[in-house]
């Protein structure tokens, strides 16, 4: 009896044991794995959780191992031990790890809808959200970017990301005001040649221009060759010539600044019309002719090109070339992506009808003029002086 009860013992102790031992392996390599995933050793986190399946800690388990799918960059994988893991607990840190899998994987839209996740768990930061503006921005949704940026840039006033796309974003919304100051505000922090000729070329039609000619000055300074800033520079100086209270020291600028960017940019149409605009200002004809030439050769259907020589023809006294550029600027004009065609046929009939009268030819001359009245605004400047000029040809 005695011995019989030693074997049930035993046998009591070998079940109790058959029972604790896959128990205690498990305990052990769930201990062994998270020791290895605080030292980042992937490979001892998968073969510490090799075969298991973890039991209550299951979702820990799927966890780990796409934790480490993730260091070896194997995204389809990781996602799949992500989703598992979320499957059985929500909450769990692998919604960080399927992010990064699915945007990885180019799946952009899953990516942001478990980044929607994250934040709604307080799972907030400068980065994610600096990233959601930029995709928000990518899909030209403007207003959701520029909140995420403002979030960002209320706690890090400085982070040069955000107020790259907010800048951005503004300008999408045609807010040049709000773009330029977050331009602005980057170079103040952090000052590059291409952000500097950036926020120059915002400064530009805000007439912002002494800013404009700050910030080119520091890209030039920073780069004394480059050539979209000297182009640049040059664009800025016909700017301030075309300024009411414009000088012959802003003209000269402008020469010297246009000079300078036809010698880096030889093939550039705009380059060469606006030397020969600021040529033709000093009076020098005959090299504004040479410029304006060379203006329509690069670009034969620059109806600004083809305006500038017609100009230039008209000081000359060549009326009747002068024309046939104007006639050539206007069949161009349409087509021109560099202009609004309304607004440059109005420019272009006002000279054609000045080198009509020259050419004695008033009726047509008259006809030009009252459809300049028909394209301009009834509030524009030179709706006066147009009318002024027909009221002269109607007493001819």
């Amino acid at each position: 009896m005695r011995r019989g009860g030693v074997v049930i013992a035993v046998v009591v102790v070998g079940v109790a044991l058959g029972l604790m031992l896959p128990r205690w392996r498990t305990s052990r390599a769930l201990s062994e794995a998270r020791e290895a995933m605080k030292a980042k050793d992937c490979a001892g986190v998968l073969s510490s959780l090799d075969g298991i399946e973890g039991g209550s800690e299951a979702a820990f388990v799927h966890e780990a191992r796409a934790f480490c799918l993730v260091q070896l960059k194997q995204w389809a994988q990781a996602r799949v031990e992500s989703t598992a893991a979320l499957q059985l607990d929500p909450s769990s840190q692998a919604l960080d790890f399927r992010f990064m899998a699915s945007r990885e994987l180019g799946d952009l839209t899953a990516a942001e809808q478990d980044l929607d996740r994250l934040f709604s768990l307080g799972r907030d930061s400068t980065a994610l959200r600096v990233l959601r503006a930029t995709w928000r921005a990518q899909r030209n949704e403007w207003k959701p970017a520029i909140e995420d940026c403002d979030v960002v840039l209320a706690k890090e006033p400085k982070n040069l990301d955000a107020l790259n796309v907010r800048a951005h974003a503004w300008h999408g919304l045609g807010n040049w005001e709000r773009a330029y100051l977050d331009a602005a505000a980057q170079q103040e922090i952090a000052p590059t040649v291409v952000g500097l000729r950036d926020a120059a070329d915002l400064a530009i039609p805000l007439r912002r221009l002494d800013e404009a000619d700050a910030h080119l000055t520091r890209a030039l300074a920073l780069e004394p060759d480059d050539v979209d800033s000297l182009v640049l520079a040059c664009r800025l100086g016909v700017v301030h010539f075309e300024a009411p209270d414009a000088g012959a020291t802003v003209v000269e600028r402008g020469v010297n600044a246009c000079e300078r960017a036809v010698q880096v940019a030889p093939e550039s149409s705009a380059t060469h019309r606006r030397l020969a605009r600021l040529l033709k200002a000093q009076g020098r004809l005959a090299e504004a002719l040479v410029q304006a030439d060379e203006a329509v050769r690069l670009g034969p259907t620059s109806s600004l090109a083809l305006d500038v020589r017609a100009k230039v023809l008209m000081a000359l006294k060549r009326p009747s070339e002068a024309l046939t550029a104007v006639d050539a600027a206007l069949a161009t004009a349409p087509d021109d992506s560099e202009v609004v065609a309304s607004s440059i046929e109005s420019l272009l009939r006002q000279t054609r009808a000045d080198l009509l009268i020259e050419l004695r030819r008033v009726p047509e001359a008259r006809e030009d003029l009252e459809q300049v009245l028909r394209l301009l605004p009834a509030d524009d400047e030179d709706v006066a002086t147009v009318r002024a000029k027909l009221e002269t040809l109607r007493r001819r």
